[in-house]
């Protein structure tokens, strides 16, 4: 990166995940003269944009693994030093994982890993509301079917299936949650997640 005379050289910044805010981080930035390394899934528009140089991977595994094998791994040895952003719950998941280990090649901001790790968590943001006596909807941990049906005299619908994290619950289903009217409506929606391996609680609809 080119300075003007007696400015100091600023750390470039890898921006990890992120839709149109991690577009937005590049612009904001580059505009400023900082160079900017966008490590994203090729659709992104901030792999396209002129503010950022795409960190482009072989798409053959899940991104978060893939990103965290490129960050941690040989390929990035010319990037250590740089500020390692996270612009998504994904990038937030994948610094707060292997933090101890990212914080030796990168600069990381300053936080609380198992509060970021807790409100990634839709559960335990609820269970975290409860503790602190903040009022919440009532939810109930169903992971399955025989779950549903242990507490099935509790339930009240409609209510809506919601992942533990919304982030792998988007990218297999495109939304963020499923509406249930009745029992059978949520045994439909339960079998539907429970082959995907994913977590889910189930909550009132206000």
């Amino acid at each position: 990166m080119t300075t003007a005379p007696g400015t100091p050289l600023r750390p470039a910044v890898i921006v990890l995940g992120g839709g149109h805010n991690a577009l937005s981080i590049a612009r904001c930035l580059g505009a400023k003269g900082i160079v900017v390394h966008a490590l994203n899934q090729a659709g992104e528009d901030i792999m396209r944009s002129r503010f950022s140089r795409p960190i482009r991977l072989p798409g053959q595994d899940t991104f978060d693994r893939e990103a965290a094998e490129f960050l941690l791994g040989d390929a990035a040895d010319d990037l250590k030093g740089s500020v390692l952003l996270a612009a998504s719950d994904e990038g937030i998941q994948l610094i707060a994982t292997h933090r101890a280990a990212l914080q030796d090649r990168f600069l990381l901001d300053a936080s609380d890993t198992g509060a970021q790790l807790r409100m990634l968590d839709k559960l335990e943001t609820y269970r975290a509301a409860q503790e602190a006596d903040v009022p919440v909807p009532r939810f109930w941990t169903v992971n399955s079917v025989a779950d549903a049906e242990a507490v099935r005299s509790e339930i009240t619908f409609p209510a809506i299936v919601k992942p533990h994290l919304s982030y792998l619950f988007e990218a297999r289903f495109r939304k963020k949650f499923i509406d249930v009217s009745d029992f059978d409506a949520l045994v439909d929606a339960l079998e539907q997640v429970q082959s995907c391996g994913m977590q889910v609680l189930l909550m009132e609809k206000i």
